[in-house]
């Protein structure tokens, strides 16, 4: 339920009719009246796990102190503490280092994230993981760990020739000791995917009394139902875009001198809608068939389309959008 209630992916968007929302409602106090008449309620020890990607890499940055103290007398500074000089060892050669880096940030951003909510504070901190999430997040973070290594494998092969390059970067900066043999400089990067069980004493929440728990449960409840209502909507409006971006998309006009005009067609429009019907099936919690069918006939659409293919060739363009106004009429948008 967390999921659809902390989703960053959804905005509030267009009704349903009142039968369909009634039935959510329905189905949802159903669910809940029999775990109330058994006493039994989910938590979060039970329901969940904890989740932390931490990553080390090479330091390419070092504090010249010497210089620092130069520059301190030069500007006539009280106190050298004031002043501290970074030397880049790698000045203007680090790229491979920076996609590092920013490949980890993604992948807590797309496998981590969109699956969990904060827990410890703090970039890398704890994230929690409903069960039914963890095996998209092994999945996802197995994949990433892959390409992370790959990166490293591929910044180490590099690393001697970038090296011979900083002499003449550096100059009068360059000091051969601060450069770590290639096998040091490997064995600093490292990939740390942690795995934990809510333990009893981490966190607040798990503190509450069995009363409180289930006051907060009933409130809890009134909410996702009417979170269930409003992000029914909005899960069934994000298909519903889709589609009509595929159309518009693919719609050639022609002015009165048969001058063509086509829609700016950009690289991420697929992958985005890709993207989208994988997160909709995670967030599909009441198991809706008809959204469901939805998103598996967007997913199909547009898996093997090839956004240059549709900038370039009329004819794929006409096929989508034959495919697209299909499924616009299938569900009656």
């Amino acid at each position: 339920m967390n999921s659809i209630i902390n989703s960053r992916q959804l905005v509030r968007l267009t009704d349903l009719s009142k039968s369909e929302l009634s039935e959510y409602r329905k189905e949802l106090d159903e669910k809940y009246e029999a775990i109330n008449s058994d006493g039994d309620y989910a938590t979060l020890k039970s329901s969940g796990a904890l989740i932390s990607l931490s990553c080390t890499q090479y330091q390419n940055m070092y504090t010249h102190i010497p210089l620092g103290e130069e520059v301190a007398r030069d500007k006539n500074a009280k106190t050298k503490r004031g002043v501290k000089v970074r030397v880049n060892l790698l000045a203007e050669n680090d790229h491979r280092l920076k996609a590092i880096a920013k490949h980890v940030s993604q992948s807590r951003a797309k496998s981590i994230y969109p699956y969990s909510f904060p827990w410890t504070a703090g970039q890398g901190g704890m994230m929690y993981v409903p069960t039914g999430n963890i095996p998209s997040v092994m999945q996802k973070t197995s994949s990433d760990e892959n390409y992370f290594w790959k990166l490293v494998d591929e910044f180490c092969l590099a690393y001697p020739s970038l090296k011979a390059k900083m002499p003449d970067v550096l100059e009068d900066l360059y000091d051969e000791s601060k450069y770590e043999h290639v096998d040091v400089v490997r064995a600093s990067f490292t990939w740390n995917l942690n795995w934990g069980d809510v333990d009893a004493t981490s966190h607040f929440f798990l503190e509450l009394e069995q009363d409180k728990l289930k006051d907060m449960h009933d409130k809890k409840l009134k909410a996702i139902s009417q979170a269930v209502e409003d992000n029914s909507r909005s899960m069934y409006k994000k298909v519903h875009d889709h589609v009509a971006t595929l159309i518009h998309k693919a719609t050639t006009t022609v002015d009165d001198e048969g001058n063509e005009t086509k829609p700016r067609i950009h690289d991420t429009l697929i992958p985005k809608m890709r993207e989208d019907c994988e997160i909709l099936k995670h967030l599909n919690v009441m198991n809706d068939p008809t959204l469901e069918a939805m998103r598996a006939d967007l997913l199909n659409l547009v898996t093997g389309t090839d956004v240059e293919a549709l900038r370039d060739s009329a004819a794929e363009r006409e096929e989508i959008k034959a495919k697209a106004e299909a499924m616009r009429e299938k569900f009656n948008f």
